[in-house]
């Protein structure tokens, strides 16, 4: 028992070093953003980077999931699966450069051309980046991993200061900053491989196993596209009903959440490889009860925190015209509530290689997501946006959990979960109103900590094990 926990508290540790640095940083990068950039250059660089996400769900396949998925088994059957992800990749890459071309030539959306390059650019060195990553995992290099991680953040500040504070290059700057950051952490991670498993170049994986992985793939392809749906179709909505400005504020209002991202992905890389590692249809053990448990219990109560000091982080982090975003912020940390458990229960099935479920339950929360975006924003603006992304990702969650007891018995505690659901959209609204509305927010994040202090205690427990076996380790 005491192992499963040690080993997701280690590749836990791990991530964060890499995760933490590059998210937080970022994080306090917006106040600087928001002071170079214009609401309509910010919108613009938030289009591009949105954009390259949706490529590489099309134009790889998700063919970086399938290779961690199959390398993670056994090292005589990974050997090929990395080379066939690359050539995957890189017929994706002819083919989405060939289409680059011919859409900037007859330019139906009017962007400027070099937005066009820019967009193959970060598309290429995201993906690559992706790939390298997600192998150098399987093959439990974490610790490579989070040195790209430490690298890209390095490098993405310092282009970001040189370009936009010390040459005022604006968009470009922003865009070529993030290229650099993911180039250089993925030569590094190619290094890394071709010292440590360059056989996995040599060698070609089997006609069978590479039917195997597209066929694991093709559903992520729709899983990924529906997921990059309910997270950032509402901004292509958002600029043709209101326009690039109103995106701009409402793409800042998103870093609010970026705490709670950077939690769920530092913890999701982590209980990926342990998922995988220790499924167990019957859960004997309530390993996977209890880490969803206190995982749960942790999120929510850092939205609730976040809900809390929304208006003091605003004036914090958004300068001049961007200060409008805190009228948004508050329900994006919600849905990325939903969209951190959602994930969670997705890693389950990964593990059983049951990838159209995870397809089957994105594309429907799409559907839901589309259908209110173009309900709500005309009426509601990006309030409407917020809402609309709260809802498709609720959706996610209620049919990953339906789906899931297929697969395993997990016994969790539903009906308290989703009464401090309520309350955080409760606190949420009220949150729109100043005054004395504030201390109301006050007693219910109170009220969650109280309802979750048997999940807080089982974790100051563990920390405390885990610090004691520690010292005991150092004095010998």
């Amino acid at each position: 028992m005491a192992s499963k926990y040690d080993y997701l508290a280690k590749n836990t540790l791990i991530f964060s070093i890499s995760t933490f640095g590059t998210k937080i940083l970022a994080f306090f990068l917006v106040p600087f953003y928001t002071n170079v950039l214009s609401t309509a250059e910010y919108g613009t660089a938030d289009i591009v980077s949105t954009a390259s996400s949706l490529m590489i769900f099309l134009v790889t396949l998700c063919i970086a999931d399938a290779v961690m998925r199959f390398s993670i088994e056994s090292k005589e059957s990974r050997y090929g699966v990395f080379r066939f992800g690359l050539e995957v990749m890189l017929l994706g890459y002819v083919i989405s450069g060939v289409s680059l071309v011919v859409f900037a030539y007859f330019n139906p959306i009017y962007w400027e051309k070099y937005l066009y390059i820019f967009l193959y650019l970060v598309f290429i060195s995201n993906s690559l980046n992706q790939m390298v990553s997600y192998y150098l995992r399987s093959i439990e290099r974490v610790i490579t991993v989070a040195i790209m991680g430490i690298l890209t953040t390095i490098v993405t500040i310092a282009c970001n200061l040189i370009t936009l504070l010390y040459f005022k290059m604006g968009v470009v700057g922003f865009l070529l900053s993030i290229v650099a950051g993911s180039t250089l952490s993925m030569i590094i991670g190619f290094v890394d491989i071709c010292i440590h498993d360059k056989e996995c170049f040599r060698q070609s994986c089997s006609i069978d196993t590479k039917h195997k992985m597209i066929k694991y793939s093709i559903p992520l392809v729709f899983n990924g596209l529906a997921w990059w749906v309910n997270g950032s179709l509402d901004r292509f909505f958002i600029v043709y009903f209101r326009g690039v400005t109103v995106n701009g504020v409402y793409a800042v209002s998103a870093k609010i959440s970026t705490i709670i991202i950077v939690v769920h992905q530092i913890f999701g890389q982590a209980w990926g490889l342990s998922a995988i590692k220790e499924y167990d249809y019957e859960d004997r053990e309530g390993f996977f009860r209890d880490v969803y448990s206190i995982y749960n219990a942790l999120i929510v109560i850092t939205c609730s925190t976040l809900i809390l000091f929304n208006v003091p982080m605003a004036k914090i982090l958004f300068a001049k015209e961007f200060y409008d975003a805190w009228r948004y912020s508050s329900f994006l940390v919600i849905s990325t509530v939903f969209s951190a458990l959602s994930g969670f229960l997705g890693s389950i099935f990964i593990a059983v290689k049951n990838s159209k479920v995870l397809a089957y339950s994105v594309v429907l929360a799409a559907i839901v997501n589309i259908l209110l975006n173009i309900l709500f924003i005309p009426k509601f603006g990006a309030t409407g946006a917020a809402i609309a992304t709260i809802i498709s990702f609720v959706v996610m969650w209620i049919m990953r959990y339906k789906f899931l007891t297929r697969f395993m018995k997990l016994k969790i505690d539903v009906r308290k979960d989703c009464l401090v659901y309520v309350l955080l959209l409760f606190q949420a609204i009220i949150g729109l109103k100043r005054g004395w509305l504030y201390a109301f927010q006050g007693v219910i994040y109170l009220f969650i900590i109280y309802v979750y202090r048997a999940e807080l205690i089982i974790v100051w427990k563990k920390m405390s094990k885990m610090i004691l076996k520690k010292n005991k380790m150092m004095d010998l």
